[in-house]
């Protein structure tokens, strides 16, 4: 349930789910947060790498992909790379990124390359040219910016990539 009355702000109430599934060339992100609480408190930021579309999928798309999907084991290689292969690596990450129209955002800027209603959520896709300038940009619009990540942001604004920013967006009646 959410509410906006008083009491817990937020909680969780189970694992958040998400999915990625790759075909032809897309990569498709379906996530469904495990929280309950105050409406006005709840939010979300998530880089991506090139600015996505996006949609609203049935609630009961959870379980049935839940059913059909054994979640593969990951292993990680730990190893450093020889020198030669992390060179190749980071051109091909800046060459993709010189592609990208949204990357030449200055320091104190942010430029909201998309902004719509998503169900319950107001969703903005934003390129930002710093941690400051997206924190910023968020609470003037009353966004929830996360505590504590401005170098994790700025890892992400440094590599050209754009955030999801998410808040509720429900009208308000007595008694609700």
């Amino acid at each position: 349930p959410v509410y906006t009355g008083p009491g817990t702000p937020i909680t969780r109430i189970g694992e958040q789910q998400t999915y990625v599934f790759y075909k032809d060339g897309i990569e498709t992100f379906v996530i469904r947060p495990g929280f309950q609480g105050k409406v006005d408190e709840f939010g979300m930021l998530i880089p991506f790498p090139t600015p996505p579309a996006i949609r609203k999928v049935p609630d009961h798309i959870f379980p049935h992909v839940a059913a059909a999907v054994d979640p593969p084991e990951v292993v990680i290689d730990l190893r450093p790379q020889p020198k030669f292969a992390r060179a190749l690596a980071g051109g091909a990450i800046a060459e993709k990124s010189n592609d990208l129209r949204f990357h030449d955002v200055k320091k104190d800027e942010v430029k909201v390359l998309k902004r719509e209603a998503v169900g319950m959520y107001e969703v903005a896709v934003l390129a930002a040219g710093s941690a400051k300038a997206l924190k910023k940009w968020m609470d003037e619009q009353g966004f929830k910016y996360p505590d504590g990540m401005d170098k994790v942001c700025n890892e992400y604004i440094d590599d050209s990539w754009c955030f999801v920013a998410v808040k509720t967006k429900v009208g308000q009646k007595d008694g609700v």
